[in-house]
């Protein structure tokens, strides 16, 4: 059984990246690089996704999931690049 609570911070922690994309664009400045930012596989919610059972994992909404999450962080590494 997977932990509700694990995915729920997961979501919440890439929730706060528009705040934190907002204060970069601001500021002119982050905590983080864009190297750091585009990897998706290396953020809790990734390494989450990635490490669910394979039966898990062939889908189409898993498929879906990994290509929208992936998405995320090239748009956020991109923002803060800009920034």
């Amino acid at each position: 059984m997977h932990d509700p609570d694990k995915i729920v911070h997961a979501i919440a922690a890439h929730a706060k990246w528009k705040f934190y994309l907002r204060q970069a664009i601001e500021t002119g400045a982050s905590e983080w690089t864009v190297a750091e930012v585009r990897p998706d596989s290396r953020c809790e919610f990734g390494m989450w996704l990635l490490a669910l059972p394979l039966g898990d994992r062939d889908s189409q909404h898993w498929e879906a999931v990994c290509r929208l999450h992936a998405e995320f962080h090239k748009e956020a590494a991109e923002v803060l690049k800009l920034a």
